[in-house]
């Protein structure tokens, strides 16, 4: 089996394990146990487990491509490290207060990241016909900036709550947050989608497209067990939906 096969089998584990966090608290953010003595500084834990994502991605482009990058593969690339500056190194750099993580949580988030990174990479490096954008890629553009601008904003509004909780909790009242308790996993999704619009990606086998069904296993159970969480401890909204507005 070679690395990228290896890398493939994983992001495929993550569509089966990840709907068991719907039976357990996965620990980190709110559900972080700092009495544990694997415990781990929550912001180091996140820069270096979202970090390896876009250095795998860089290093498989790198080991991969045959040919300058096009104007889909630039463009592409572009995306996905705009993304993961945000996440590995804005979003740390910007959170008022970090709960602690998992060593378990490192090493799952780890290997899911280096295989995903890579596969998108080598997708990426391999997508070498380029007719210009059309109608689709445009709009799996606007989608995709859509999504990402959404994902930004709405976690400046719990980075408000917490300096103003000082790291505590609150309902959240703004943007999509009035109708779903996790609207930041919708944006990221909302993304994601777009990327692979853009990346022609029509296949379960496409790389873009293994990640959202990954991120869909891991974040909706994350997403319902959080809600939960709002719904014990605060005098929560009924009409709120969890991840989707008006759905689910």
């Amino acid at each position: 089996m070679d690395y990228y096969t290896t890398c493939n089998t994983l992001l495929k584990v993550f569509w089966v394990l990840g709907p068991f966090a719907l039976f357990y608290d996965a620990p980190f953010g709110r559900f972080g146990d700092g009495a544990s003595r694997f415990s781990l500084n929550g912001r180091i834990t996140w820069f270096i487990m979202e970090l390896l994502s876009p250095l795998s991605f860089v290093a498989a482009v790198g080991t991969s491509v045959s040919t300058p990058l096009n104007t889909l593969q630039t463009t592409a690339t572009a995306l996905f490290l705009a993304h993961y500056l945000n996440r590995a190194v804005i979003y740390p750099l910007l959170s008022p207060s970090s709960s602690p993580s998992h060593l378990l949580v490192l090493v799952s988030a780890a290997t899911f990241n280096i295989a995903n990174g890579s596969l998108q990479g080598k997708y990426i490096a391999e997508l070498d016909v380029f007719d210009g954008f059309g109608r689709i890629g445009v709009f799996g553009i606007l989608l995709t900036l859509l999504g990402f601008a959404g994902n930004v904003y709405h976690d400046s509004i719990l980075f408000k709550i917490k300096r103003e909780c000082n790291g505590g909790y609150e309902i959240p009242q703004r943007g999509l947050f009035k109708h779903i308790s996790y609207p930041n996993y919708f944006c990221e999704w909302i993304e994601w989608s777009g990327y692979a619009l853009f990346t022609h990606s029509t296949s379960t086998k496409d790389p873009p497209i293994m990640f959202i069904i990954a991120l869909l296993a891991t974040m909706a159970p994350r997403a319902y067990k959080g809600h939960q969480w709002y719904k014990s401890n605060f005098k929560y909204p009924e009409s709120r939906k969890i991840v989707i507005p008006w759905l689910f």
